[in-house]
C-alpha cells in the first residue's frame, strides 16, 4: 500500500521546557491518541480546537470531529471556511441531514451515504466533517445517530483506502458514550492511515475489557490536570518517573504526555497546553452567527408548486347518484312541469365525464346512427 506523505506531519500537542514544542510524529499519529482529564480540564475548550486547527490548515489531510460542545462545533466550522476547506456539517438544529439521522431508527450504510454524509467522498476529497448531534437536547437519539455515523465512517475508510491510502484523522469527544463503535476503529484504523483521538474523562467509565483494548491499541497519551485518584495511580504505574503527589498537584495548563520516539521507544515528558490565540477565538465567535445563517439559508428548500385541484365536496350516501343510471321521475302535471324542470336542473348533480368516456359515448352514438353496414 502506497502511503501518501503528510506535509506538516507532526502534531504539536503543547509547549515543552524552554519553549520547545512537544509533538507526535507523523507515523505515530496513526497509532492513536488518548486525552484523559476530568470535566473542565481543557479537553474540549483547548486541546480539541488546537489539534483540529492544525489539520484544517494542512490541506493534505482530511479530518472528522464528533464534538459535544455546540460552540466548539460552529467555531471549527468558521475556521474551516476561513481556510477555504470543503466542510460538511451535521447538526440537527441547522441541517436536514441531522434531523434525518435523529429520526432513523435502523442503521443502513447506503441510507447514511445518500441522505446524511458520504464518508467515502469526504476521505477521498480530504474534506472537513463536523458532527454535533446536540446530546443535551436529543440524548438517546444523539447516541444512536453518532453510533450510525461512526459505523459508516469505519465502512467508508475500509472501502476507500483498500487499495490506496489517504490520511484522515478522527476526533471523538465524550468518547465513553460511543466507545463500542470507536473500538473497531482502534483495531484497524492505523492499517488504513486513519488516526483516532479520543477524549475521556476517567478510566472509571470503562469496563475491564475496554481498558485493556485502549492500553493495547493506543500508544500516545496525554494526562491533563484534575484527574481522579484512580487515574493518577494508573499514571504512576504507566509512567514510573512520576509520583502520585506531583500528578495530583499540577498547574492548570500542565500535562504529562507519553509517546514514541524516532526509534519506536516510549518517551514521556511534561508540557503546557497551547490554546488558540485570543484574537482568533474572538474573531471566530463574531463570525459564527454569519456562518450559522449561511447554513440555514443553504438548507431551505424551494416550496412545492401549488397545483389546482377540483374541490371535492363531501356528500351523504343518499345524495350521491350513479353516473351511469338515470333516476326515475314521477309524472308531473303540465302546470308545474316547467317549474319542476327548472328545479330539477338546479338540483341534479353535474356528471363529469373524462375524455376517454366522452370519446366512447360519441362512438356509440355514431354506431347507432349508421349501423355496421353504413358507409360515409
Amino acid at each position: 500500500m502506497k502511503l501518501e506523505r503528510v506535509v506538516n506531519d507532526q502534531l504539536i500537542i503543547g509547549n515543552a521546557d524552554k519553549q520547545r514544542p512537544a509533538y507526535i510524529r507523523e507515523e505515530n499519529r496513526f497509532k492513536h491518541l488518548l486525552v484523559l482529564g476530568t470535566k473542565g480540564s481543557g479537553k474540549s475548550e483547548i486541546v480539541l480546537p488546537s489539534f483540529f486547527k492544525q489539520d484544517i490548515e494542512n490541506k493534505r489531510v482530511g479530518a472528522t470531529v464528533f464534538v459535544g460542545d455546540r460552540e466548539t462545533a460552529m467555531m471549527m466550522y468558521s475556521l474551516a471556511k476561513r481556510n477555504n476547506r470543503e466542510v460538511q456539517l451535521v447538526k440537527p438544529s441547522l441541517t436536514a441531514s441531522g434531523m434525518l439521522l435523529l429520526e432513523n431508527e435502523h442503521y443502513d450504510y447506503r441510507y447514511v451515504r445518500e441522505n446524511v454524509i458520504d464518508f467515502e467522498r469526504a476521505i477521498r476529497k480530504k474534506e472537513i466533517v463536523i458532527v454535533d448531534m446536540e446530546f443535551d437536547e436529543n440524548q438517546e437519539e444523539a447516541i444512536r445517530g453518532t453510533a450510525f455515523l461512526l459505523t459508516a465512517f469505519r465502512e467508508a475508510y475500509v472501502k476507500e483506502n483498500e487499495s490506496k491510502s489517504t490520511p484522515h484523522f478522527l476526533y471523538v469527544d465524550n468518547s465513553h458514550l460511543y466507545l463500542p463503535y470507536v473500538l473497531p476503529i482502534l483495531f484497524s484504523g492505523g492499517d488504513y492511515t486513519v488516526g483516532c483521538t479520543i477524549f475521556l474523562e476517567s478510566r472509571n467509565l470503562l469496563n475491564d475489557n475496554e481498558k485493556a483494548i485502549i492500553d493495547s491499541f493506543i500508544r500516545n497519551k496525554m494526562f491533563l490536570t484534575g484527574l481522579t485518584v484512580e487515574d493518577a495511580r494508573y499514571i504512576t504505574e504507566d509512567i514510573y518517573e512520576r509520583e502520585l503527589p506531583y500528578i495530583l498537584n499540577r498547574d492548570y495548563l500542565e500535562f504529562i504526555y507519553l509517546t514514541l520516539d524516532s526509534k519506536g521507544k516510549r518517551a514521556n515528558g511534561v508540557a503546557k497546553l497551547n490554546p488558540l490565540e485570543k484574537e482568533l477565538v474572538e474573531s471566530l465567535r463574531i463570525s459564527v452567527p454569519r456562518h450559522r445563517g449561511n447554513v440555514l439559508r443553504n438548507e431551505v428548500k424551494p416550496e412545492p408548486k401549488i397545483v389546482s385541484k377540483p374541490v371535492e365536496v363531501e356528500a351523504k350516501t343518499s345524495d350521491v347518484l350513479p353516473s351511469v343510471q338515470v333516476p326515475t321521475v314521477p309524472p308531473l302535471n303540465e302546470k308545474n312541469s316547467s317549474d319542476q324542470k327548472n328545479k330539477k336542473k338546479r338540483s341534479e348533480p353535474k356528471v363529469v365525464r373524462t375524455v376517454k368516456q366522452e370519446v366512447k359515448r360519441h362512438v356509440v352514438i355514431l354506431d347507432n346512427l349508421f349501423g355496421d353496414d353504413d358507409e360515409f
